[in-house]
């Protein structure tokens, strides 16, 4: 099966807002729990809307703004951003050049999985106080994943 990178499917990425207002995105299909969209917008994105996700994110291009948390946050390239499951963020350029990025969308049951195995017991979900943030290891790994399915 094909997955790169292929022109939105209203389907798949239910848990985004009805209301983009994309230049240009793309995405696959969930692939055993990860959905990878690869976007650009000028302007407004999106309207508030939530994820059923963790969406873990780095912008490309531009700046990219968005309400969370009761804050405005700002991400620039070569920043990492994360969401978590349910909690109501918006998103639009925060300059007029707007602004290009990629997001993965995890199902939260892989990230369970995965601390149970490297922990070796259940754990709780991590929690990222700060919702951008510069990490090396996690911007190389949304990097990584989202171009080798390109």
């Amino acid at each position: 099966m094909d997955h790169r990178l292929k022109v939105k499917n209203p389907a798949g990425l239910e848990r985004l807002c009805s209301t983009a207002k994309s230049e240009h995105m793309l995405s696959t299909e969930p692939i055993s729990g990860i959905e990878i969209l690869g976007a650009w917008f000028a302007g407004e994105a999106y309207e508030n809307h939530r994820h059923d996700t963790y969406a873990i994110g780095i912008t490309d291009s531009g700046l990219q703004s968005y309400d969370y948390r009761g804050a405005t946050q700002t991400s620039s390239p070569g920043s990492v951003m994360v969401l978590h499951p349910d909690e109501m963020h918006n998103g639009r350029a925060g300059s007029t050049e707007g602004f290009g990025y990629r997001m993965l969308y995890v199902d939260p049951a892989l990230i369970s999985d995965a601390l149970r195995c490297v922990i070796g017991r259940p754990c709780p979900l991590p929690f990222a106080r700060e919702s951008v943030c510069d990490n090396y290891h996690l911007f190389s790994a949304v990097q990584l994943t989202s171009q080798v399915h390109c």
